[in-house]
């Protein structure tokens, strides 16, 4: 299987507006807008995210302001800050993770 290539903003970066995608991305810096994409994402401990998310896979270890809408799996490490609602198939949120939402599984 081909190895898919993962996009990285840096944590000295600072973007506004639509991000799509379909290729993984990590998000070390800030980012304010929307996502909306056919892939994965990962907000890295030191990421600030304003935006509402739709992606496969969302995965928040930073600080996240915005509904999070994922087609299958959302997960919340334990140095996640989320203040938004989450929607998803799987939910898994670790000890110390700070979520302040409503939740919502699908099938």
């Amino acid at each position: 299987m081909a190895q898919k290539n993962i996009t990285i903003l840096e944590e000295e970066t600072t973007l506004e507006g639509e991000l799509s995608f379909s290729s993984p991305v990590v998000i070390k810096g800030r980012f304010t807008g929307t996502i909306d994409s056919q892939g994965n994402i990962s907000v890295a401990p030191s990421g600030v995210v304003e935006a509402e998310i739709k992606a496969d896979n969302i995965t928040i270890a930073g600080r996240v302001t915005g509904n999070c809408y994922a087609r299958e799996k959302i997960e919340l490490c334990n140095t996640a800050n989320l203040k938004g609602n989450i929607k998803s198939q799987k939910i898994k949120i670790a000890d110390n993770a700070a979520f302040d939402g409503n939740c919502e599984m699908t099938k």
